[in-house]
């Protein structure tokens, strides 16, 4: 078929493709999944094509059998519990055309299994409940990850993360979305993290690496914005670091430093004097890293 793909009101309406299905596959040409389309399938399997432009509301609603799915870039609207009952999905990466996380996202429940939620793109809003629990709902979503921190964040957008859970930004995280969020936030600060070390990511976590675009910086370290020092609690796990012990709504930033530094002139600090010594600084202009040497009395 071509167009928009047709909504079905509710579960209860007749539907063609009969609750045996085990794979979808859509081709090119549709321009949207309907909503309630695919609702209670036991399909394993689900292929969006590229050209897609909105997935309707509930339209995977109880697929428990789903695992993952592929999300193409065209993608730019993802309708109310449009995933709600995937409970063996693990992890959903929203494209770059998503500029605002509807409200009512997962309206009904994060499903048991996702772990791992990215935004590709510069997302703005985030809407009203777009993570919250339904009734009797769990979920072990720990991390999620935008590529921008959203400026305007509803109060309860986040309601349904656990305590331990952590939100990633790239750049510092607004005001509404440090009131927002229960759990912890951590600055990536031009930082990626690699999809292995991602995939290791949990609950109360950070990773022991990132990488910069620019080769000449490295990693130092996470810095805590509740005492101002370097994270050092190792996990149990070599590549992550334990959070657990820190205040929730701490905001951990990426901490960056050159291979080769550029420094500048020395500056005293304390001057030398006759019986007691005196130190100088001098700071890197690139990553901000200073250096303190003594002054000979």
């Amino acid at each position: 078929g071509r167009g928009s793909m047709k909504d079905y009101p509710g579960y209860n309406s007749a539907n063609p493709f009969g609750y045996t299905v085990q794979e979808v596959v859509i081709t090119e040409g549709v321009t949207s999944v309907g909503e309630w389309a695919f609702y209670g399938k036991a399909c394993t399997s689900v292929i969006l094509p590229d050209g897609l432009l909105k997935i309707g509301a509930q339209a995977f609603d109880g697929c428990s059998s789903i695992t993952s799915i592929v999300i193409p870039d065209s993608v730019t609207t993802v309708g109310v519990d449009a995933f709600k009952g995937c409970s063996k999905i693990e992890r959903i990466d929203f494209p770059a055309g998503m500029t605002a996380v509807p409200a009512s996202l997962f309206s009904s429940g994060i499903p048991t299994h996702l772990y791992r939620v990215t935004f590709a793109g510069a997302v703005d809003i985030v809407g009203s409940g777009a993570f919250t629990h339904g009734a009797g709902a769990r979920s072990s979503l720990g991390t999620v990850l935008f590529q921008s921190s959203p400026q305007t964040v509803a109060a309860n957008a986040f309601s349904g993360l656990t305590a331990n859970s952590v939100i990633y930004t790239q750049g510092a995280p607004s005001a509404s979305m440090k009131a927002a969020v229960k759990g912890y936030l951590a600055d990536l600060n031009d930082g990626s993290i690699s999809d292995e070390v991602f995939n290791m990511l949990q609950s109360a976590r950070l990773p022991k690496t990132l990488t910069h675009s620019d080769s000449g910086l490295k990693f130092q370290g996470w810095r805590a914005s509740s005492d101002n020092q370097l994270v050092t609690i190792q996990s149990q796990w070599s590549d992550l670091f334990n959070i657990s012990s820190y205040p929730q709504g701490t905001v951990f930033t990426a901490q960056w430093e050159c291979l080769d530094h550029t420094w500048g002139d020395w500056e005293v600090t304390t001057p030398a004097a006759c019986t007691t010594l005196g130190a100088k600084t001098h700071t890197c202009s690139a990553c901000g890293k200073t250096e303190t040497e003594e002054i000979p009395a």
